[in-house]
């Protein structure tokens, strides 16, 4: 598989399709992937999963206590935000109307690669959500540069 780097300008039509850019629908191979609802700083985007990556993230909500509150938070809004669609002939999908409204697309998004995690934003939170990290950019590159692998992710599993 190979992996494209970056993010890319995508329009999506009145009808809610849009066509994956070429570098990154060969990431899909599937006849159909999973689009998820995500959140990240306020502000809501699309996680575009393989079938896999779904069956995956499904398996996580299963090692949950499942009559925490949380749990029970979580689940309804992942899966109550998140649909399976299908690539048509022309290699679009179409996104659904109530993913749309949640995120605020109307009619430019960006696909942006996070390291294998494939997240589709509207143009707007985008820019928001980019913004906010070029004035934070200097001191995130500083600290994951300062500590070592095995730190990082110790501290990361305190704040999770």
């Amino acid at each position: 598989m190979e992996n494209w780097l970056g993010q890319t300008q995508i329009k999506v039509d009145e009808k809610g399709r849009m066509a994956l850019p070429v570098s990154a629908a060969g990431v899909f191979t599937d006849h159909e992937i999973v689009l998820s609802v995500g959140v990240f700083e306020k502000k809501p985007y699309l996680e575009l999963l393989t079938l896999d990556s779904w069956s995956q993230k499904l398996k996580t909500l299963e090692e949950l206590p499942e009559k925490h509150p949380k749990t029970k938070a979580y689940k309804r809004f992942l899966l109550s935000g998140s649909a399976k669609v299908s690539f048509d002939k022309q290699k679009r999908i179409t996104l659904p109307s109530f993913q749309r409204e949640m995120i605020k697309l109307i009619k430019e998004s960006v696909l942006v690669n996070m390291d294998g995690k494939y997240e589709l934003w509207s143009e707007d939170n985008w820019a928001e959500v980019s913004q906010n990290y070029i004035q934070s950019f200097e001191g995130l590159e500083d600290w994951a540069m300062g500590y070592e692998e095995e730190e990082i992710a110790n501290e990361l599993k305190s704040v999770a």
